[in-house]
């Protein structure tokens, strides 16, 4: 845990906290102890992170050019992905209905199983999807989409589009093969590190620095198999 290696006296931490209101970033501010957040912007700290909304909006702009109009997202309504994705659907003249917001609340392992029943109850209440494209918020959640739209034999890359993120090694393995955002993770690792050592040598300014990277979209089976033009 944090408090642990704080009691060994580290110079300096790597966070990647899920939010950045919890008890713990506000204690370490206290404490003036060199940290660099990952992954996500921070008003306390330097923070290297992609830019998630703009991962939302390039999903948005490739099913809406495969010819999509109708869609979900599975997730949390504050993701920023969820609402760069809403923003490109705006631009189109296109919407989620709220029934096809599908809100999670786990993180984790948990992500996936959450999808999965999320998804099996949905089937439950419509009996078919009402959507023809779904955006899951990172890829373990896609997998739960994954199967709970085949058990009910609804069929992915064929009968719906399916896009995650984070681009896993697991994307490439399913089957059908995952469509999903890939983050540069070994340039936020490296500018990550550099931030924390001149934060430790005391060669930067007070204010804290946030650089925020640029995500792609991997294009693969999940999408490629179903168009709407």
């Amino acid at each position: 845990s944090v408090a642990i290696l704080l009691s060994i006296q580290v110079e300096g931490l790597l966070l990647v906290p899920d939010f950045e209101e919890e008890t713990y970033l506000r204690s370490l501010r206290n404490k003036r102890t060199n940290v660099v957040i990952i992954t996500l912007p921070s008003k306390w700290f330097d923070w290297v992170a992609v830019d998630h909304r703009e991962g939302g909006r390039i999903v948005a702009k490739h099913l809406i050019g495969l010819g999509h109009t109708e869609f979900a997202f599975v997730g949390k309504e504050e993701d920023e992905k969820f609402k760069g994705f809403c923003e490109e659907l705006e631009k189109a003249g296109l919407r989620i209905p709220q029934e096809n917001l599908l809100k999670t609340k786990g993180c984790g392992e948990l992500t996936s199983h959450e999808a999965y029943h999320r998804l099996r109850e949905y089937m439950t209440k419509y009996g078919k999807p009402r959507f023809s494209a779904i955006f899951a918020y990172n890829d373990l959640a896609a997998f739960g989409v994954m199967q709970a739209l085949e058990e009910v034999g609804v069929k992915v890359g064929k009968d719906v589009a399916l896009v995650g993120f984070d681009n896993t090694f697991l994307a490439n393995l399913v089957r059908p093969s995952l469509t999903s955002v890939a983050q540069p993770t070994a340039e936020i690792g490296r500018i990550g590190m550099e931030l924390l050592l001149k934060r430790i040598r005391g060669v930067c300014d007070d204010r804290p620095t946030g650089i925020s990277l640029q995500p792609r979209l991997v294009v693969r089976e999940s999408t490629l198999g179903i168009s709407k033009q």
